[in-house]
Order: structure tokens, then sequence, then C-alpha cells
């Protein structure tokens, strides 16, 4: 264990660990640097609660019942996801998260036994995985970008630049419930579910 820890403690990826209570009892500098909390303030808490990170389609990711730290405990093999974290001052972060798993037999109560390493995404990166979305579905399936309004636009390429809603807010000065219904009617246009479906549609057409 001690050893395993020292990995982590080395590591330049930001590592967090639970235990079966799904509680936190593992967390390296890089964990603390990203999200701007004191050790003793996270200690034993559940993960969830202090997390509370939501999708690349802005809903929430984190909750009791999460079927990641789930499946992780029954040792099922785990691919790389990603999340968006809130840090301390508010600031938002696209963060790529792997999961390991120890056997239950190096592990006792109270230790860590799920490592999740966390390495930041740039906006690049975001905007390629999103234009991924492009292959899902033909393009004659998907209705065209002039039903948006410039504002909804403007506010389609902001977030195809990495912008999330708190930065949009503060480059156009309107207020997040008024970027959530602008994305709400972008979503009812172009008949999509997501943020990265939007934005996939629009760089199929080369509009952003």
């Amino acid at each position: 264990m001690a050893q395993v820890q020292q990995i982590f403690d080395d590591s330049g990826d930001a590592v967090f660990g639970i235990d079966q209570m799904k509680r936190i009892t593992y967390m390296n500098a890089a964990f603390l640097q990203i999200l701007g909390k004191p050790a003793e303030e996270m200690q034993g808490r559940s993960c969830h609660d202090v997390l509370c990170a939501d999708d690349l389609a802005s809903r929430r990711f984190c909750h009791s019942q999460c079927p990641v730290a789930r499946e992780a405990m029954q040792n099922l093999p785990m691919q790389n996801f990603d999340l968006v974290l809130t840090r301390h001052d508010r600031e938002r972060c696209w963060v790529n998260v792997g999961v390991y798993t120890l056997p239950e037999s190096m592990t006792g109560p109270g230790q860590a036994r799920i490592y999740f390493a966390m390495r930041t995404i740039s906006g690049q990166r975001l905007i390629r995985q999103m234009a991924n979305e492009l292959h899902k579905s033909p393009a004659t399936e998907r209705p065209t970008l002039h039903l948006l309004t410039p504002r909804e636009m403007e506010i389609l390429t902001l977030t195809a630049r990495g912008q999330d809603t708190t930065c949009i807010c503060n480059d156009l000065s309107i207020a997040p419930q008024t970027v959530r219904n602008h994305f709400k009617n972008i979503f009812s246009k172009l008949k999509v579910n997501s943020r990265s479906q939007a934005i996939a549609l629009a760089l199929r057409q080369q509009l952003i």
C-alpha cells in the first residue's frame, strides 16, 4: 500500500483514493492544488460530495449511486472518462479521469482501494473529442445552423473554444441562467442532446 501511494505522491496527475464506503482516504499534492481545498476539509468525506463534477453536457455526474465506483469495486474493466470540475474559486476545468483498483487483499478497512487519476484537458483536445461525434450520424440527418440566432451562434462558438458557462457569462455579461436558456434553445433547434453534439454539428458544417 505504501509503495502504491508513493507512486501517486510523485505523480503530476491529480490523484485521490476512496475506500469501500466511497470516502476519500488519500489525496496527493496535485489533487489538493486542482481542487484548491485543504486536505482536512475533504478527508473522510464521500467523493461525490467533494467533487460535485458534471459531464461535458453539463449534467451532474457525481452522485451517491455512482456506477464508476460500484463497477470498480467489482474489478470490472474501466475506460477513462471526462469530467468538468468546479474549483473553490468557482472556476471550472476539464479533466480526463483514469481509474485504478487494488485487489481487495491489499487493502484493509478505511484504506483506499480505488484511485482516480485526473489530468487536465486542453481546449483543443476537448474540441477534437467533440468533433469525434461527427461520425455518430450522417450530416443529412441534422438540420443546419441557420436556425440559430446570432447570440446563440456566439455562445456556441465560445463553447467550441473551450469556454464553460462561467467564462461565457463573463465575456458576454449575461447571467448563468441566460446561458442555460440559450443552450436549451440550441438543443431544441438542432435536435441534439448536449453541447458536444451541437459543436460537432457546427464543425461538420464548418461554421465555427
